[in-house]
C-alpha cells in the first residue's frame, strides 16, 4: 500500500480499490496503472480516468506480490477481478477485525501506519503524506510538471462540469449541494509550507 501512495502516487481510494486488471506490466518502457475508482464507487475523485506509469521499483514490488506474495496470503493465484491490496489474514487477537480480502478502507491504512511509523521512531503522519511526498520528489528529481500531473491529476477542466455532476449527485442522495473550491495551481517549483511538512515524511 504505501508503495501504491507514495511511489504510484495514487490517493487511498485509488489504490484500495485498485484491481489486477487495471495494471499492465507488459507496456514499454514503463508498466501502466489504469486509475479509474475510488474504492468501489466506479469513478475516482475527479470523476475522470487516468494513466499512471509504474516506476521500476514499484513495478518490481508488484510483480514480486503477485508472484509469490498474493497467493501465498490468499491460497490461490489472483485473477484479473481480485483487487491488488484486499485485506490480509490477521492474528487472533480481541476487537473486531476486517474481513480477510475486504477491502481495505481509509481507518484500517489509517491505523496500521501509525503503528509501522511508532515502529520507526517517526512522528505519525496523514496517510495522503506519501502521495504529497511522491510528488514533491519526483518534481524534485526534474520530473516535468506537466507531464507528472497528466499521471496524478484529471486534466484541467474551465467549465465546471465537474462541480455540477457532483451537485446532482448530491441532491440525489438528498444532501446538500457541496461548494465550489477555488482553484489551485499545481506545484510549480518551491514548495508551500504545507508541501514543505509533507516532504519531510
Amino acid at each position: 500500500m504505501y508503495a501504491l501512495l507514495g511511489v504510484g502516487m495514487m490517493r487511498h481510494g485509488e489504490a484500495a480499490g485498485l484491481r489486477w486488471r487495471a495494471y499492465d506490466a507488459t507496456m514499454e518502457p514503463l508498466g501502466r496503472l489504469e486509475v479509474s475508482t475510488s474504492y468501489d464507487d466506479g469513478e475516482t475523485k475527479t470523476e475522470t480516468p487516468r494513466y499512471m506509469p509504474a516506476h521500476p521499483a514499484l513495478a518490481a514490488l508488484l510483480a514480486e506480490w503477485k508472484l509469490t506474495g498474493w497467493e501465498a496470503a490468499f491460497g490461490h493465484a489472483p485473477g484479473p477481478d481480485d483487487l491488488v491490496l484486499p485485506v490480509t489474514p490477521e492474528e487472533k487477537r480481541k476487537g473486531r477485525k476486517k474481513a480477510t480480502g475486504a477491502m481495505r478502507d481509509r481507518h484500517y491504512t489509517w491505523k496500521r501506519a501509525q503503528k509501522d511509523l511508532d515502529l520507526l521512531g517517526l512522528r505519525r503522519r496523514r496517510v495522503h503524506d506519501l502521495r504529497r511526498t511522491g510528488i514533491t520528489l519526483a518534481r524534485g528529481d526534474g520530473a516535468d510538471r506537466d507531464i507528472l500531473r497528466r499521471g496524478t491529476h484529471a486534466a484541467a477542466r474551465r467549465d465546471g462540469a465537474v462541480h455540477v455532476r457532483r451537485v446532482v449527485k448530491a441532491m440525489r442522495r438528498g444532501r446538500e449541494a457541496p461548494r465550489r473550491a477555488p482553484a489551485r495551481r499545481y506545484d510549480r517549483g518551491a514548495p508551500s509550507s504545507r508541501r514543505g511538512r509533507s516532504a519531510a515524511l
